[in-house]
């Protein structure tokens, strides 16, 4: 059950952290967006929460992730960070990018820069899931505390 416990503390830490670079990224990256405002709904209230609760389940995301392939991943830190990294690079920042460039008219600029803060995004979490995720005991991989 502690296991679980900081599982889900990881999670939320991975949502929160998303959630603050993605205000700050919102607030840097306005000035890019005045071209294309009328593409974007005014924010309330409503829209900021539902962005909140959005970041908190790709946190929980992220961490499952991370779960599900750690097995797979080298014990060194570094290496097991950059391949975590890579692989949500592949399966959700640079698809979002080329789904975002394809289907929408937005500056090449703004799509770019946004490529880049979802990848910052990324590495910043893939930092803090790493580091936080419990980690297993030596040789005994796959067995449960009780």
């Amino acid at each position: 059950m502690e296991k679980l416990g900081r599982v889900l503390l990881v999670g939320v830490v991975a949502g929160l952290a998303l959630s603050i670079m993605g205000t700050v990224t919102h607030l840097v990256l306005s000035p890019l967006r005045v071209d294309v405002a009328d593409f974007f709904k005014d924010e309330n209230f409503e829209i900021v929460l539902l962005g909140f609760f959005f970041d908190l389940a790709i946190g929980f995301f992220y961490v499952l992730a991370f779960a599900i392939f750690r097995g797979a991943s080298p014990e060194r830190f570094w290496k097991k960070f950059v391949l975590f990294w890579l692989l949500l690079l592949l399966i959700g920042v640079v698809p979002r990018a080329a789904d975002v460039y394809r289907y929408f008219k937005f500056p090449d600029v703004l799509v770019l820069a946004w490529l880049v803060s979802w990848a910052a995004e990324t590495l910043v979490v893939t930092a803090l899931v790493v580091l936080l995720f419990p980690k297993t005991k030596a040789g005994a991989q796959g067995e449960t505390k009780r």
